[in-house]
């Protein structure tokens, strides 16, 4: 495998990861708990995988679309 294919296939693992960490299957049976500014707990997991997110895709951005000229 050259590096282009490891690196395609680092990033899919990549975004596959966070996909899977969208689905919060873990959390479906719980009760929703009140935490902090009287929001569910589960909106500040879900802003906080956005971040992570758009982290990931900036990086992908500035390192996988590189032009390589």
């Amino acid at each position: 495998m050259n590096n282009k294919g490891l690196a395609t296939t680092i990033w899919v693992i990549v975004f596959l990861l966070v996909f899977a960490l969208s689905l919060d299957y873990w959390n479906w049976d719980k009760t929703v708990i009140i935490s902090y500014l009287g929001l569910p707990g589960w909106i500040y997991y879900f802003v906080l995988l956005q971040i992570l997110f758009i982290t990931v895709l900036i990086v992908f951005t500035k390192i996988y679309w590189r032009d390589d000229e």
